[in-house]
């Protein structure tokens, strides 16, 4: 009988095309203090959604006051599915979370001086238009 040799290989996707970022900076109203000196780690995750929204994901990475979102699909080939969040000059806390519900996915964030919910429509919801939430 035959010698089956089973072995993983690792799928490089195609990401020579340039990422381009919709930039948003968000405005908090926070006056100038001394939380704003404050270290804070980068960090970054990911969340993956349920069955029905057929296999995509949303990733995150926060570096100081920026927030980093982009969403990638095994499905789908995106465009435009990279989105910036500038907190003007309040650093973003470690902590991020996403949430879902049958129509909407809520990303929680907090800031030094705010707290943020985003709402978007969750994907299922827009199963006939293949592209991104932005």
């Amino acid at each position: 009988m035959a010698e089956q040799h089973l072995g993983y290989r690792e799928v490089i996707p195609d990401q020579s095309a340039l990422v381009q970022w919709r930039n948003i900076t968000i405005d908090t109203g926070a006056a100038q203090s001394t939380l704003q000196d404050i270290k804070v780690p980068e960090y970054g995750g990911g969340y993956t959604f349920t069955p029905l929204s057929h296999n995509r994901c949303l990733f995150w990475r926060v570096c100081h006051d920026v927030v980093e979102l982009w969403e990638e699909s095994l499905d789908h080939d995106f465009c435009h599915n990279h989105v910036q969040l500038r907190f003007a000059d309040t650093p973003v806390l470690e902590g991020l979370s996403v949430h879902e519900t049958r129509q909407y996915v809520y990303i929680l964030l907090a800031t030094v001086s705010s707290v943020h919910r985003i709402r978007l429509p969750h994907p299922h919801t827009t199963q006939s238009r293949p592209h991104p939430y932005w």
